[in-house]
């Protein structure tokens, strides 16, 4: 019989692989600043395009939650769900924002109806 082998990595290939992942975390949320920036600006100055620009950053940030709750848990492992780190509520609380609050398909759907361009 023999014995189990497992494939280790280099240190400094996991290491890489975890900088890449939170890499890929922080430039998602920062292309979302502009987003929530012009939707804010919108609700001083441009009143008229304010629900719509709301409803597009709302769209776009659930994705990106999800997805940067995603990449969190696998960048910690079995630990990400834990309440050691409780990364499981915040996935728990965009979980339920969707259900709550709208998917963001059911928001974009929403959008291009505003725009006039949805059933």
């Amino acid at each position: 019989m023999k014995a189990g082998h497992f494939s280790a990595k280099i240190p400094g290939q996991l290491s890489a692989e975890i900088n890449n992942l939170c890499a890929e975390m922080a430039a998602a949320v920062e292309s979302s600043r502009a987003l929530v920036s012009y939707a804010a600006w919108c609700f001083d100055h441009e009143p008229a395009q304010s629900a719509l620009q709301a409803i597009l950053a709302k769209s776009h940030l659930d994705d990106v939650g999800s997805f940067v709750a995603r990449r969190a848990i696998e960048v910690h492992g079995a630990v990400g769900l834990t309440d050691a780190v409780g990364l499981h509520y915040w996935w728990k609380r965009i979980a339920f924002n969707r259900t709550v609050l709208g998917a963001p398909d059911s928001l974009r759907s929403e959008a291009a109806r505003m725009q006039g361009d949805g059933p």
